[in-house]
């Protein structure tokens, strides 16, 4: 519709601006999103990394859960963290599509509750030798409940 092209263009204009404010050459990154299982990989999210790497000519790191996680958004941010730090801790839980060894990385999300999904992901990131790791999100959820 009309509507969701004029949403798509007005997201996609303040995500660029975003990046764009960035302190760093953004042509040195590698552009990702919080992993997800493939059948979840055609979400918002994922959709803006995508925009991103083809806007920038930069190369999209692609973060495959091989298990589902568990549903999230009732957990508080203790129980939050603890999950995906459970989750990010086994190897063979998720498949990283570059070898992110002294590379810097950009996260793209399309919106953060209390932030427990980006920062254990970018924890397990500089586990693995990422050089430096930042994220854009595009909207802070109204519900801040979970994040006591």
């Amino acid at each position: 519709t009309n509507d969701a092209k004029k949403f798509k263009k007005a997201l996609k204009t303040a995500l660029y601006s975003s990046i764009e404010c960035l302190p760093f050459d953004i042509q040195d990154f590698l552009v990702t999103t919080i992993p997800a299982v493939e059948e979840k990989q055609d979400k918002l999210s994922w959709k803006m990394a995508e925009w991103v790497s083809k806007k920038y000519n930069i190369d999209f790191l692609k973060a495959t859960l091989s298990i589902t996680k568990p549903q999230m958004k009732e957990q508080k941010v203790e129980n939050k963290i603890q999950i995906w730090r459970e989750i990010y801790r086994e190897p063979s839980n998720i498949y990283l599509s570059h070898n992110i060894t002294g590379r810097n990385i950009l996260i793209v999300d399309d919106l953060y509750q209390s932030g427990a999904s980006i920062w254990c992901y970018a924890e397990m990131l500089k586990s693995l030798k990422a050089n430096v790791v930042i994220a854009v999100t595009s909207v802070k959820s109204l519900r801040d409940g979970d994040n006591t």
